[in-house]
């Protein structure tokens, strides 16, 4: 078992998955070899509607609270800006997330994690 999550930069370009465990080191090689079996699979459209109601829920929830944020209102409206975005870019994410499909995951999955083995950093 291990615990693992993501947060997209933009701004930075390409943008860290973190996966940890707290296995003993003998269990090490194991886990890691684990995560990266599941990480695979991502892109063999394993995603049902089920999970894209979750996933986009947790999402716009997440859209609306640091919404309620001065500071990452205002980062965001200059990242988009910076961007060459519209200025309402960030006023319209929970519309744009409402409107995510099924074939849109299938689609970034499969780019994502179908693709070339990703950069790995493995510490233990």
């Amino acid at each position: 078992s291990y615990r693992s999550w993501v947060r997209i930069w933009p701004h930075r370009g390409p943008s860290p998955w973190i996966s940890e465990n707290d296995l003993a080191k003998k269990d090490f090689t194991a886990s890691v070899g684990e995560v990266q079996k599941d990480l695979r699979s991502y892109g063999k459209q394993r995603f049902g509607s089920a999970d894209l109601r979750v996933a986009r829920d947790r999402l716009i929830n997440r859209a609306l609270l640091d919404g309620q944020l001065g500071t990452w209102r205002t980062f965001e409206t200059a990242r988009a800006i910076g961007l060459g975005l519209p200025f309402d870019h960030r006023a319209r994410r929970v519309d744009k997330l409402r409107n995510v499909t099924l074939g849109d995951v299938h689609r970034i999955a499969r780019d994502v994690f179908a693709g070339p083995e990703p950069y790995t950093i493995i510490s233990q």
